[in-house]
């Protein structure tokens, strides 16, 4: 027992009770004690303590009593015990079990249990409840003492019971105010959390449904907060009803959550989606008023989509904008099982930090040519990512992820660190070196230290900063633009020079000239492909450009020049730099080191078109007069099988034993991904599994893939080849092909579609 004031007062009343008592006598018989004392003055000053510590004991707020331990009798109570269990004291001396009686069920076992320490000599403090005869219940702080006498034997047990009913409500109501919404007495955020991370831990298998009601803000404004809280609590009872027995919480303001455990049916939980949708049409009264509230639903799932709490919370968000974005009044999933896009982009959000640890990152280089003669000026940095299963990946599949996982600022410097290690390597060789371009994602701007990080670099590789070019793009001026002309001229001072890509897209690129002295603008791809087409203003926004930049003293690259046409109209109009696939791909380190000990890449001619690589199929290909739209799947990858949903190809042409296609997606030649390819002639559907043989890039992230059937049997070529030759016959006498889905758009336009498409329902 701890030595306080409390305790010693404790431990001194308990003396003289003991003193004053035999085992079967109540404190107040003390005749015999005062008999025994050997002078007048001892028994006395016994009595007169004895009295001074009833006093303190019946008026103490609490019930102090005493026990024989062998016969388990009642020798003391204090007037406090009979407040406390509301009972006269006669019935608690004459109930030897009074005290086990009352200790509520729940907790008897547990309280009985801890006594046996008593007998080793340990002072027990518990905390407990206790059922009276009347049902009232109370919660009590119990101290217990155990007394041994001269043989050390236990022959007695003091306590205390102190009433904390009202401070266990207290801690009640506080914890309820911590975990419950007092609008909806729903769970709150900090309940869901700690719901989530149990789960988790669990290993068990939940939907996480992230609700938001629709234009709520609208109803405060119209109709004030009062009528928006009476719709917060009609739509918090509605998501109650439909969750049932599973968790639902209200997580914010207008957003709930419902938690649907042990479910692995994706289908239920997109049906109850709908149903809680749908109910939502009926109308809700308020003030009179009958509205018509929807909400929109973001979904994820446990374990597919994350494997913490922050994580889930995140996807399902994400997945509610989403629903937001096209429309409100619906439910979106960011499911990984969706088709082959989404599939991909979930496994590299995975393995993106395993990643940047194994340096599976590369960087290739393209690069920036004079117009005139060809010479190499300098170079973009570009990485790419050497991927296990998807092959040599491309930075727009990733560099999104990478900001939404907060990657983006350790890759950012990395990529800096290998150029500026490159650029000292170069030196030490005493080979040629040219400025290198590199793309810094505007998030690094927010970050503490990377102008420092930038400095520490160039200072420890010994490399001037004139040969680091810096681009930027108009999503840095944002917000906190003052700030970022501010940080802009302090990279300037460092040396480095700053250039903004993407130069012409958006309203405000003119007004960023006026702000800021650039030392290189480049002229966005979306005018230089599309300047030759007929009525294009491209050509004269162009130009307009190449002025204002000669007049402003400012480098000039265009971007993506892809044919002779883009090349030779730029040149006329004295583009100063060129960027693009016509002059050179982004390439490997040992290929880029080769063109910059050459200097110079060669200019191109009218004959320059971007073809595919040589197809070999031995059979004879029929190619349709317009493409084909047919659907590509992946199977499976590692040899384990995975099911989703198709992704639209363009098929070109078609043999016995293969296909061409085009596809908005970079996939690798080599890897442990199976596909299977779906296309329907003439009413009837083919689907043959397909392996990629070669793969071209026809342009503007357009890709051209040769595919061979290495599984197809003499019967399916004979079948194959029936709707082929049907096909040509009809073909020659230009008749239709009835029951074949050809695609009359611009291939290109095609895939921008689906991409558009795509990016309206991220």
């Amino acid at each position: 027992m701890n030595d306080n004031p409390f305790n010693n007062f404790i431990r001194n009343l308990f003396k003289h009770l003991n003193q004053a008592s035999y085992s079967n006598e109540k404190v107040d018989a003390t005749t015999h004690s005062l008999e025994e004392a050997e002078t007048k003055s001892s028994v006395t000053e016994l009595e007169e303590t004895i009295r001074t510590y009833e006093y303190m004991m019946d008026h103490i707020h609490a019930a102090i009593w005493m026990k024989d331990f062998e016969t388990n009798t009642v020798t003391y109570a204090s007037e406090g015990t009979e407040e406390l269990f509301e009972m006269p004291l006669h019935d608690i001396y004459d109930n030897a079990t009074v005290w086990e009686d009352i200790i509520h069920p729940e907790d008897k076992n547990n309280i009985l249990h801890q006594q046996q320490a008593l007998l080793k000599g340990e002072t027990l403090y518990q905390q407990y409840r206790i059922q009276l005869p009347n049902g009232k219940v109370k919660w009590v702080y119990d101290q217990t003492i155990p007394w041994f006498n001269e043989n050390d034997q236990l022959a007695r047990i003091f306590g205390v019971l102190v009433d904390i009913t009202k401070e266990k409500q207290l801690q009640q109501e506080i914890n309820y105010l911590a975990t419950y919404d007092q609008l909806t007495e729903l769970p709150n955020y900090y309940r869901a959390t700690n719901k989530l991370d149990k789960l988790i831990k669990q290993k068990k298998p939940f939907a996480l449904l992230y609700f938001n009601i629709d234009r709520l803000s609208a109803i405060n404004q119209s109709l004030g907060f009062k009528s928006g809280d009476q719709v917060i609590k009609e739509i918090a009872t509605k998501l109650a009803h439909h969750a049932g027995l599973n968790f639902v919480a209200r997580f914010n303001s207008n957003d709930f959550i419902i938690i649907i455990e042990n479910e692995t049916n994706k289908k239920k939980i997109f049906n109850l989606s709908d149903q809680i949708i749908q109910s939502m049409q009926e109308p809700i009264l308020i003030n009179r008023f009958e509205l018509i509230v929807t909400i929109s639903i973001g979904i994820s799932f446990f374990p597919d989509d994350g494997d913490n709490a922050t994580l889930l919370f995140e996807k399902a968000h994400k997945a509610l904008q989403k629903a937001k974005e096209i429309g409100r009044n619906n439910y979106q999933t960011l499911s990984h099982k969706e088709n082959i896009s989404t599939y991909k982009q979930f496994i590299l959000e995975r393995d993106m930090r395993e990643a940047l640890i194994n340096n599976d990152f590369e960087l290739y280089y393209q690069p920036i040519i004079n117009t005139k003669n060809g010479v190499i000026e300098s170079a973009e940095t570009l990485i790419r990512w050497n991927h296990k299963d998807w092959g040599l990946i491309s930075p727009n599949d990733f560099i999104p992820l990478a900001e939404d996982n907060h990657l983006i600022h350790e890759i950012g410097d990395w990529v800096f660190e290998q150029v500026v290690k490159q650029l000292a390597f170069w030196k030490e060789q005493n080979l040629p070196l040219r400025p290198i371009a590199i793309n810094i994602s505007p998030t690094r701007f927010y970050r503490k230290g990377f102008l420092d990080f930038f400095k520490k670099t160039l200072e420890t590789y010994q490399i001037p900063a004139k040969y680091i070019t810096l681009e930027i793009t108009k999503r840095l001026f944002i917000k906190d633009k003052a700030n970022i002309i501010k940080m802009l001229k302090q990279l300037k001072q460092l040396g480095l020079k700053i250039a903004i890509d993407d130069f012409g897209v958006g309203y405000s690129f003119l007004e960023y000239l006026r702000d800021f002295e650039f030392d290189t603008i480049k002229i966005d791809k979306a005018f230089t492909q599309n300047m030759l087409e007929t009525d294009s203003k491209d050509k004269a926004i162009i130009t307009t450009i190449l002025h204002l930049a000669k007049q402003l003293n400012i480098e000039v690259v265009a971007e993506g020049i892809e044919t002779y046409e883009q090349y030779l109209f730029l040149k006329q109009k004295e583009c100063p730099m060129l960027q693009g696939y016509i002059l050179s791909k982004p390439v490997p380190l040992k290929t880029y080191e080769e063109m910059n000990k050459t200097g110079y890449v060669a200019l191109p001619k009218p004959s320059s078109i971007n073809k595919p690589e040589i197809e070999r199929r031995k059979y004879h290909r029929f190619s349709f007069h317009s493409m084909i739209i047919g659907e590509m799947h992946i199977t499976s990858v590692n040899k384990k099988k995975i099911d989703l949903a198709g992704t639209n190809i363009l098929i070109e042409n078609i043999s016995l034993e293969g296909l061409k296609i085009m596809s908005h997606l970079d996939l690798p030649i080599q890897s442990q991904l199976q596909f299977k390819f779906t296309f329907t002639l003439m009413d009837e559907t083919f689907v043959y599994p397909g392996k990629f043989i070669w793969k071209e890039e026809a342009g503007g992230n357009i890709f051209y893939y040769g595919i061979h059937f290495p599984n197809i049997d003499e019967q399916q070529k004979d079948h194959l080849a029936k709707y082929l030759n049907k096909m040509s016959v009809l073909e020659k006498k230009k008749e239709k092909m009835d029951g074949t889905n050809f695609s009359n758009e611009n291939p290109f336009l095609f895939f921008d579609n689906i991409k558009k498409n795509a990016k309206a329902s991220d």
